[in-house]
């Protein structure tokens, strides 16, 4: 019945035990760790005891000090500082963190999100000349900038100071050369122009209006092409000061964090040149940090799994007005958060200001002081993620029909829907990728003759080098393996799928998805403090993932569909440690599966262990993923 194919992770050692005595788990907690790249003694101590004074400040990276230096004069001069940021959770969650700091320092300061539809991604020249006429003395990026030689330039012969605080990858030119014998001998530099040297550059779109968030999928990184003799000529902008982790001279150090906690790592330094720590940890920084950290889709792994787990802790008692207002409307003031939490409740509410609106809202929800405004402010963003997810599901309604109709025998999805909001282009093509297990790329309707789309792919479907492969159909494009986006003119836009199609190289096993399985573990042997252990685990999401159990010649004795909805899936097993499991996906096919043939046939399972509390007594349950 599972359209999935299940793969167990078979690794095995003697060390699992010993390591599990010595930290006192689980041995099925040291290798879920395992499958996840942590092992050895001193990995899975990092991983267990992650605390957030092991956290780098972010001091070894180039220009840290040159650019706080930078910005420490200008607050004790009076200059006047423009903090520029984006529009998605993690550019907010930047530009929140410089704000509030630097105005906490007495800093003369304000910030500019750029809108998503009129202004696009990053730096642009009518920002700098609108900040250089307003008697902007000092640019301070976040979230952006590493990609804007030309727009850096631009506001440095203005006369401004530019710093860069980004994540994003450092663009770059590949070079190619076919050497000669002349060439052996004098080794001809980049200067060399004698015609030997065959250079192209690479286009830096990162991140595009594809920005990663939890809702989507993708991550920023920006691609490239290579030729096997290529070598790369990075192309660092000339500001004053540029603070990036995927900076080359940075060897060492944990490169995958997001924008948010670069501000967060900028402002510590700061504070601290200030003699103003205690300030810094007494701020709302880390929570908003680590909300940046999942919605942009990190790996939670080294300083982000610390970042996180700390913030989630803080962000139940945050201090900050607005975000204690949003989780009031949210429903989840009380409640333990989880990584959960941020990716789709609070994150997709901020995600929505951006796509539908502006993001100035979301910023001034987070320095909002007065909490009946808060809460106004709330309501308006909840309700206006409402309206967006009602958007997606009529374009999913529409991108379903019509793939069913006239696509069933496409590898590559491309679907065109006019009327569809361009902003959740991306998030359409997700669910689609979803329900077909085939990459997909969604467009809408542009300005003028044009198209503008997004696309989600499959691990098989690598579709920025896809898209380069039929770059002459389209005006733009950018990517990475997993996400991109693009542009082309409609007169194209047949001719475009038809191509991708011919060129895709997929075949039928493509498209099966593969479930990694963790730990083979019949439900009779869970324990209540096992299950407790796991939560050693969390905070769970990318590169932390969820880990997944599995069961096989399951024996149960009822499945019935149950809950005031109907949406709920209970099976009863015939087990005496797990009474119960429960499913809230696909849950009619597998309920008739179960129950074909009026009796319940022994059968596989995926799933996670849960502790259900009913009435003052605590059992076991299995959260079922899928059954075969």
């Amino acid at each position: 019945m599972s359209k999935s194919k299940w793969i167990y992770k078979n690794l095995k050692s003697p060390e699992f035990n010993v390591l599990a005595e010595k930290f006192g788990v689980h041995p099925a907690i040291i290798k879920i760790l395992a499958d996840r790249g942590v092992q050895g003694e001193d990995a899975v101590r990092e991983y267990l005891e992650a605390d957030i004074a092991t956290v780098s400040d972010g001091s070894e990276l180039t220009d840290m000090q040159r650019g706080v230096n930078i910005v420490y004069d200008a607050v004790q001069a009076g200059k006047y500082i423009r903090i520029m940021g984006d529009y998605d959770v993690d550019g907010v969650s930047s530009t929140y963190i410089l704000y509030k700091g630097l105005t906490g320092l007495g800093a003369k300061c304000d910030k500019f999100i750029p809108h998503r539809i009129t202004d696009g991604y990053g730096l642009h020249e009518p920002a700098i000349r609108d900040a250089y006429e307003a008697g902007v003395q000092v640019i301070l990026t976040c979230d952006n900038g590493i990609a804007a030689a030309n727009e850096i330039k631009l506001a440095k012969e203005l006369g401004m100071t530019v710093v860069v605080t980004d994540h994003h990858e450092v663009p770059y030119e590949i070079r190619n050369f076919c050497p000669t014998e002349d060439d052996e001998e004098a080794n001809a530099s980049e200067e060399d122009d004698g015609g030997h040297e065959v250079p192209y550059e690479v286009r830096n779109l990162s991140p595009t209006d594809d920005s990663a968030n939890a809702e989507e999928d993708g991550e920023g990184e920006v691609p490239y092409n290579e030729a096997e003799a290529g070598t790369r000529h990075y192309i660092i902008p000339d500001a004053d000061a540029v603070i990036d982790p995927k900076r080359p001279e940075d060897d060492g150090v944990f490169k995958e964090i997001c924008g948010a906690v670069v501000a967060w790592k900028f402002m510590g330094c700061l504070y601290k040149k200030f003699g103003k720590e205690q300030e810094f940890k007494n701020s709302d920084f880390l929570e908003i940090a680590s909300l940046g950290t999942v919605c942009d889709v990190m790996e939670l792994q080294h300083d982000n799994r610390a970042i996180v787990k700390e913030g989630l802790k803080k962000m139940q008692d945050t201090s900050n007005i607005g975000l204690q207002a949003l989780l009031e409307v949210l429903g989840l003031r009380d409640k333990a958060l989880t990584s959960y939490d941020y990716g789709f409740k609070i994150g997709p509410c901020i995600n929505a200001e951006g796509r539908l609106d502006t993001a100035n809202e979301a910023f001034d929800l987070l320095v909002e002081t007065d909490y009946d405004t808060a809460i106004k402010r709330a309501e308006q963003m909840r309700d206006l993620n409402v309206e967006r997810q009602n958007l997606t599901k009529e374009g999913m309604e529409e991108a379903f029909k019509i793939i069913d109709a006239e696509m069933q025998d496409d590898k590559v999805l491309v679907v065109y829907l006019p009327e569809a909001h361009e902003s959740i282009a991306g998030i359409i093509a997700g669910k689609i990728r979803e329900r077909y297990c085939k990459p997909a790329f969604v467009l809408t309707k542009g300005d003028g003759d044009f198209l503008k789309g997004s696309g989600r792919s499959i691990e098989a479907y690598s579709m920025y080098e896809k898209l380069v492969e039929v770059k002459d159909l389209m005006l733009g494009f950018g990517g990475h393996p997993m996400a991109a986006g693009l542009s082309l003119k409609e007169e194209n836009l047949e001719k475009f799928r038809q191509e991708l199609n011919v060129r895709s190289g997929l075949t039928d096993a493509d498209f099966i998805p593969k479930v990694m399985i963790d730990v083979i573990l019949p439900v009779d042997f869970l324990t209540q403090n096992f299950i407790r252990q796991l939560e050693i685990l969390e905070p769970f999401g990318k590169g932390n993932e969820k880990p997944v159990f599995a069961q096989s010649s399951v024996k149960a004795n009822r499945a019935e569909i149950i809950g005031k909805n109907k949406n709920v899936l209970k099976i009863t097993f015939n087990s005496r440690n797990c009474k119960s499991g429960v499913c809230f996906h696909d849950i009619e096919t597998k309920e008739q599966f179960l129950n074909q043939n009026g009796k319940l046939y022994d059968f596989k399972m995926l799933y996670y262990p849960t502790l259900n509390e009913w009435n003052g007594v605590t059992s076991i349950q299995a959260n079922v993923q899928d059954i075969c």
